[in-house]
């Protein structure tokens, strides 16, 4: 699965790496009015993530603590 263009948001060092994709997933839901199925995290910040109806991908190129987050393409 390929995102090409998504969302860039910060998880603050307190908050969890799944709350704060799911804050994300709520913010980008509100703001552009569909639900992201894609998620990209930090190689280092995801232990066994898990959020319904959102594929997540370790990545080292997110910078830590950033999740990279929208509509998957469909090729």
């Amino acid at each position: 699965m390929t995102m090409t263009l998504g969302m860039l948001w910060f998880v603050p060092r307190p908050m969890l790496m799944q709350e704060g994709i799911i804050a994300a997933a709520k913010y980008h839901l509100n703001k552009y009015g569909r639900s992201p199925d894609c998620c990209y995290v930090h190689i280092g910040d995801t232990n066994d993530v898990q959020v319904e109806n959102l594929s997540i991908h370790q990545s080292k190129v997110i910078l830590p603590r950033h999740i990279w987050i929208g509509i998957s393409d469909k090729l």
